[in-house]
């Protein structure tokens, strides 16, 4: 039986499953061909294939890890409660476009498209990124487990099964919580606290590459075994991490006892957490999405007004564009903000050392970890030349293009205005920071000027390198 039989019995239409399933992913990867007059196109796929990397990165870590230790079932706990925090922050965040959307109601609801081929299509979008995700990060892992403890493939391959189990229990998991709070909360309030959530797994995330490591010195990671206890049995990745243990043949009864469990909770949940997944719940979240926002008395500033007295016509638009897109677009606001918790990172990482140098009176050649800091200093107009091209409402930047305004000079307000409002503050408070570390007050206010300026130089050459406009091509996935 091929799987279009298989469908046809399921009552699945296998030409339409096909066809929607090619569409969303292909979605994800496409970039809008709003930007092609200024620049030739690229690829979408140069963007997932980046993050892709940061994705596989870790997971030959995990490798690292797995090779020093020996003790399968902490090395394992480690790559599922890893791989788990990962894929459910990424469930979180792209909820809508992951799991499901408001906007399938608006455009499949018309079409003769039933329930179940519905049904199979956002599954297998789910299952796809799932997979693609949990491979990436665990597949290294898994190659390792394979030869640590001489030739036995079937303990990497059930590395790899453990992995996937346990992100498809959370993502499970995740829906049922989404549906659970969205029946208490409005949409819109539920995607502010998601946004400010993206923020605080930053901090995580970064903060977890700090400590851990001076935690675990490179004699524990390699020593360190983990003892079973009670309390370990109410952490579902350790559910998952035991099927090592019984593989091995080292799995005592209650080893098995949780291994079954997490099996029950994984089809439970599943099951569960699948069945929201319809048509029906779409249309419920495409009408909780038009309910307005709860009412909040009217700033009496729209944007800044310094800015648009000075410009002409272009400046002003793209002004308030973007200090609007800030103030509303959670996804913009939070890319933006995501820079704090890196700065931050990389000030602790500067300071391990000692006080931060002050450049005109150290006579050190090289920085040391401080250039970490300044490093990030340098990235962050890159990253802001990207975050403001990207948006989930790009279909609208056709505005840009029925106007009659100067595109050159709406590329030349967007540098200028991150410069002013973005870059600037940034600047001004880590000159805050360098006057603590420094004697001279003065120093502190002439390397904030050369790093400005340098800065600003940074940002001139990304939007010579790629002068798109803004919010003019769709957001990636991760």
């Amino acid at each position: 039986m091929n799987l279009r039989h298989f469908f046809d019995h399921l009552g699945i239409d296998y030409q339409q499953w096909l066809t929607l399933t090619r569409i969303a992913i292909k979605r994800d990867f496409r970039e809008s061909s709003m930007s092609s007059t200024l620049r030739p196109r690229k690829k979408g796929q140069d963007t997932f294939f980046i993050l892709i990397l940061f994705y596989l990165l870790t997971g030959i870590f995990f490798a690292l890890v797995v090779i020093a230790n020996s003790d399968v079932f902490f090395t394992g706990t480690l790559l599922v409660s890893y791989t788990m925090i990962m894929v459910s922050g990424l469930i979180l965040i792209e909820y809508h476009s992951i799991v499901i959307s408001p906007d399938d109601h608006a455009v499949l609801g018309y079409m003769p498209i039933n329930s179940r081929t519905y049904f199979a299509v956002r599954v297998s979008n789910l299952l796809f990124y799932l997979f693609i995700f949990c491979t990436i990060m665990g597949l290294p892992a898994a190659i390792a487990y394979m030869f640590i403890l001489g030739f036995k493939p079937w303990l990497g391959l059930v590395a790899l099964l453990s992995v996937y189990l346990a992100n498809f229990m959370v993502s499970s998991f995740i829906i049922i919580l989404y549906t659970l709070i969205l029946k208490k909360v409005r949409l819109k309030r539920l995607q502010n606290i998601l946004a400010y959530f993206q923020l605080f797994f930053s901090f995580m995330i970064y903060g977890g590459y700090f400590f851990l490591p001076r935690l675990l010195t490179k004699s524990d990671l390699v020593a360190y075994k983990l003892s079973d206890s009670p309390i370990l049995f109410f952490i579902p990745s350790t559910w998952y991490s035991r099927y090592l243990k019984i593989v091995l043949g080292q799995g005592s009864f209650t080893d098995i006892i949780l291994a079954g469990i997490s099996l029950v909770s994984a089809l439970v949940l599943g099951y569960i957490g699948l069945s929201r997944i319809s048509m029906e719940y779409s249309e419920k979240l495409s009408y909780l999405a038009s309910l307005p926002a709860e009412k909040k008395p009217a700033p009496k500033s729209t944007g800044p007004g310094l800015w648009d007295f000075m410009h002409g016509y272009e400046e002003r638009a793209i002004s308030k564009l973007i200090w609007n897109q800030f103030r509303f677009d959670n996804k913009f606001k939070l890319a933006v903000l995501s820079i704090l918790p890196l700065a931050i990172f990389y000030l602790m990482l500067g300071i391990e050392e000692g006080p931060l140098a002050d450049p005109f009176v150290s006579t050190q050649l090289y920085p040391g970890r401080s250039s970490f800091l300044y490093f990030a200093i340098l990235l962050f107009p890159i990253l802001l030349r990207t975050y403001v091209t990207r948006s989930d409402h790009y279909q609208a930047a056709w505005v840009f293009f029925t106007t009659p305004v100067d595109v050159s000079r709406l590329v030349r307000a967007q540098k200028s205005f991150l410069m002013l409002y973005f870059v600037l503050p940034f600047l001004l408070i880590l000159g805050l920071i360098f006057s603590y570390f420094f004697d001279n007050i003065s120093h502190a206010l002439l390397h904030i000027l050369v790093l400005s300026i340098i800065s600003h130089i940074f940002l001139q050459l990304a939007f010579l390198l790629s002068p798109e406009l803004p919010f003019s091509k769709p957001n990636i996935k991760g």
